[in-house]
């Protein structure tokens, strides 16, 4: 199977699992002390034999928002 193809489907994946954290940020947005999960695509170099400006993409974990959130008052 050609690489090409496999280079598509790992920037697929690394959207995929971006759409997954920003998600999981939405429905715990409103949840006391919740920390937002941080995300960031990055590339990474095909090794082996092909073109060199074929690179894959890979999700970056940059853990999480570490900014106090606003204080819910009852």
């Amino acid at each position: 199977m050609d690489r090409a193809l496999y280079v598509g489907m790992t920037g697929a994946i690394a959207t995929l699992q971006a759409q997954t954290a920003n998600s999981h940020n939405l429905a715990n947005a409103g949840t006391v002390g919740f920390r937002a999960e941080l995300a960031a695509a990055q590339s990474a170099n095909v090794d082996g034999a092909g073109f060199q400006s074929r690179v894959n993409s890979k999700l970056a974990d940059n853990g999480w928002d570490s900014q106090q959130g606003s204080i819910m008052l009852k």
